[in-house]
């Protein structure tokens, strides 16, 4: 179940950050210069990968504790 929360999710974050950078950030920068420098891929990146660690903490925690309740 684990690995498949973390499989569904790596996905649609490529999408999103396709999404954003491809479609959404082209009508933002006239007004939003800032954007190259501060939400680059780097960032997105480092966002997704402490999500992965969490979820992943969490969601072993819930797993783990339901085997022991089951028993």
């Amino acid at each position: 179940y684990v690995w498949e929360c973390i499989l569904l999710s790596l996905p649609a974050f490529c999408l999103g950050m396709l999404f954003f950078h491809i479609i959404i950030r082209p009508f933002l920068y006239p007004v939003y210069h800032y954007l190259d420098g501060v939400y680059t891929s780097k960032t997105y990146l480092l966002i997704f990968a402490v999500y992965c660690i969490v979820s992943f903490t969490v969601l072993s925690a819930a797993v783990a504790g339901h085997i022991l309740k089951s028993r």
